[in-house]
């Protein structure tokens, strides 16, 4: 058994480094392989079969690897490219309106906040994929008592520097999660009043967040789309905003080459091409014809719009 999976893997990738050579597992020959490698042996399900010392050895030789490509890697799972953080920062938007809020007694009379982000609901189309994020997202950044990168989860209107309303770290922001969403509320500071009025005329009726991704998985949604799930991550920020923040799905494309383990650049000519969903067709049918993986759902309806007259073999 363990001579045909090698055998598998060997045609899959040809003859390449492995990060787990007695299984020939987790290649390591090219910058995609490595941080697909990464992702891989960071998720809990990956790690079941082996001892600790050989997750270690696994993770030690990942990180060797990724070095030659200018990958610096970290134990929460996450991959970086060394030039600058900001590299894996992604943003999104929420329809929930932003809204003043009444906090009990908190604050400082001008609070607002909304939901930042939603769970389980898919997103609008962001160009080639849509996006749904899980109840489990920001379970890491609240067990890190909402600290961020060190200096606490911002609020910031537009996501801008000079436009900071609120961080936890003073405890301006307040978060919290329930069975909707990331709900935030922010005091907004006097100097900032023209923010506080433009809420209350609804002028600015959106929320936005910044995130990166630990670990996330693509697939197909049952109207066929490419989707991607977002299982855990870092919260950066939160954000009341006028303008939709620019939708940039280049980070996510290249979620999407590593967790594939195909060339980066190819998965962006087919996002070019709107056929992101070729990386999700079988090739392993009869007579070489392409067809799509079918869930149990689309299964069904499938068997239930046969026609009477469909023959039906029995054995």
């Amino acid at each position: 058994m363990a001579t045909t999976e090698a055998t598998d893997h060997q045609s899959q990738y040809g003859d390449v480094a492995y990060a787990d050579p007695k299984n020939h597992k987790y290649p390591i020959n090219t910058e995609s392989r490595v941080r697909a490698a990464w992702s891989y042996i960071n998720m809990p399900k990956n790690q079941k079969g082996y001892t600790p010392e050989e997750v270690a050895s696994i993770k030690a030789k990942i990180k060797a690897a990724g070095k030659k490509y200018g990958i610096e890697f970290s134990d929460g799972g996450g991959g970086r490219s060394a030039s600058t953080d900001e590299d894996d920062v992604e943003r999104r938007n929420t329809l929930s309106t932003v809204e003043l809020r009444v906090t009990g007694g908190h604050g400082n009379g001008r609070d607002i906040g909304g939901y930042a982000a939603m769970f389980n609901r898919p997103s609008k189309n962001l160009g080639t994929f849509i996006e749904q994020v899980e109840r489990s997202f920001f379970n890491k950044s609240r067990a890190d008592g909402w600290m961020g990168a060190g200096s606490g989860v911002v609020c910031r209107y537009e996501h801008d520097n000079f436009h900071l309303l609120g961080s936890t770290q003073s405890g301006t922001l307040r978060l919290g999660i329930d069975d909707q969403g990331l709900d935030y509320v922010v005091d907004v500071p006097e100097s900032r009043q023209d923010v506080f009025e433009l809420v209350t005329r609804g002028d600015i009726r959106q929320s936005s967040f910044a995130f990166k991704v630990i670990e996330d998985e693509w697939g197909q949604s049952e109207m066929g789309y490419t989707q991607r799930t977002l299982h855990s991550g870092l919260l950066v920020d939160v954000a009341p905003v006028t303008v939709p923040a620019y939708q940039d799905t280049s980070v996510g494309l290249r979620s999407l080459a590593a967790f594939k383990g195909v060339p980066e650049a190819d998965v962006r000519v087919l996002a070019d091409q709107h056929e992101l969903r070729k990386l999700f067709v079988r090739t392993d049918v009869d007579g070489g014809v392409p067809k799509r993986t079918m869930s149990g759902a689309k299964a069904r309806m499938y068997m239930m719009g046969r026609r009477p007259s469909d023959p039906i073999k029995r054995r």
